[in-house]
This record gives structure tokens, C-alpha cells and sequence, in this order.
């Protein structure tokens, strides 16, 4: 009861966050002067250009990069793949590092490219570049690896993945979870960020969930979740004009006075 009445005396204090949740209801009275007279309007963040990171992992027999002569001819033979899929590869150094070696190259798009050997069969190749998201162009598309992924079978490579490019620039599209996984959202656009006393308050567009409430940075509820909320709300049966609202608990119970 102590517990109910704190959060009841705060009430009022919060309630200019739990307002965000109830525009998500329209995506066109977000930022009104009008529901926060005190608030300045903040500009829609749209990403122009972003930073794309492209992760490719492959694997070798451990025995063959056991000394350096082993390692040098492995570099060699994946940098001529590289070399037929990304245009303009240069060789900027090459290090010889405990545990294997790091090649380093410039390409197309002011790309970085950088060859990671290790002695236990590990290899990783990461491709960074800046792009216009709005831009069809990309330097290894899925089409490309895939006929380069063949033509690496002939350096000996027994296993590759290709991660999806991440994305980064004037904001996130990622979110992690509560157990520290990566999740990405096809957001492209930030409508409304702030650091209230109690939380860091972001309302986000997604194209496939429309207007989503990010509470420090973990996804809380979004457009596409309205048959839920609007059925614990009783939406039609109660009216809660000109009442109070506290939300308890990680999902939202609704409490009115």
C-alpha cells in the first residue's frame, strides 16, 4: 500500500511520459505545443548517411596457419578473391600479432577492409563504408558473396557466414534486450527524444510497426500493439477523459483516479 501511494503522489509528475504512449495513436499529433506549452518543438531526426559495417567470418584447417609462411600465403590467396569483389583493394600494412596476423586495405566508397587470421582457423573480414541511406549502391551484396563465397573454397575455407550490414550514424536502429542480445528495427526516423527525471523517453518510427515508445533504451509498446493495449484499457467501455494515470509494472496495468 506504502508502495501504491508513493506512486500515486507521483502521478502528475509522470504524467507528461505516459502522454508519449497515448500518441501513439496518431502519427500526426506528435511534438503539439499545445499538450507541453513549455516544451520546445524538436526537429523529426532522419538518417542521411550511414555507416555500414559488413562482418564476414570464415574457418580453415588450424594446420594450415601454423607459422607465419602458412599465414602469408592464406592472406595472399583470400586477398585475390577479395581483390575480383571489391574494387580498387589496396593493401595499407600488414601486422604480425600475437596469435595470427592483420591485413589491413582501402577500396571502393573509401571503404576500410580489414583481414583477420587467427591460429586456430578463425578469419574474419570486416568491410566499413559510408553510404546515403537512401542509396542502392553496396559493396558486397548478397548476390556478390555468394559467388565469392565459391571461389574462397579454393583457399581452403571449410566455413563462412555472412552477417547482415549494421548500421550506424546520427541514431540507432538497435535496441538490446534484457539478456544482451542485438535487435534491429526498421526504424527511419526519431520523433521525439528526452531525458525525463525518471528515464531517457524516445518515440521512434518503425515501417513495419508505426510508432514505437523506447524507454532507456529497451522497446516498450508501439502501434502495432494497440489490439493489446486497447483491450486492457477497455477502450469503448471505460472513459478515461480528464483522469489521472499511473502505469505499475513492466507491462502496462492502468490505474485511474
Amino acid at each position: 500500500m506504502e508502495k501504491l501511494q508513493r506512486a500515486t503522489d507521483n502521478t502528475v509528475k509522470v504524467k507528461s511520459d505516459i502522454c508519449l504512449i497515448l500518441w501513439l495513436r496518431s502519427k500526426n499529433r506528435f511534438l503539439r505545443p499545445s499538450l507541453f506549452p513549455n516544451r520546445p518543438v524538436i526537429p523529426v531526426k532522419k538518417p542521411e548517411m550511414s555507416v555500414y559495417t559488413l562482418l564476414l567470418d570464415f574457418s580453415v584447417d588450424p594446420k594450415n596457419v601454423k607459422n607465419e609462411s602458412h599465414l602469408s600465403l592464406l592472406s595472399s590467396n583470400i586477398e585475390n578473391v577479395l581483390r575480383d569483389y571489391i574494387g580498387n583493394l589496396k593493401l595499407i600494412t600488414t601486422l604480425s600479432i600475437a596469435g595470427g596476423s592483420l591485413n589491413i586495405y582501402s577500396g571502393d566508397m573509401g571503404s576500410v577492409i580489414s583481414l583477420r587470421i587467427f591460429d586456430n582457423g578463425t578469419i574474419t573480414v570486416n568491410i566499413e563504408y559510408l553510404k546515403g541511406d537512401d542509396s542502392d549502391i553496396n559493396i558486397l551484396t548478397l548476390e556478390k558473396y555468394r559467388k565469392m563465397e565459391h571461389n574462397l573454397r579454393g583457399c581452403g575455407i571449410l566455413n563462412d557466414t555472412r552477417y547482415p550490414p549494421i548500421h550506424r550514424g546520427t541514431f540507432s536502429r538497435y535496441f538490446v534486450s534484457s539478456d544482451d542480445r542485438l535487435l534491429e528495427y526498421d526504424i527511419d526516423s526519431i520523433l521525439f527524444e528526452e531525458r525525463s527525471p525518471y528515464q531517457k523517453v524516445q518515440v521512434v518510427h518503425s515501417k513495419s510497426l508505426g510508432n514505437m515508445l523506447v524507454l532507456d533504451d529497451l522497446q516498450n509498446i508501439s502501434e502495432a500493439d494497440l489490439i493489446y493495449t486497447e483491450t486492457l484499457m477497455l477502450r469503448g467501455k471505460e472513459d478515461y477523459k480528464d483522469k489521472e494515470i499511473v502505469i505499475l509494472g513492466e507491462r502496462p496495468l492502468l490505474v485511474h483516479f
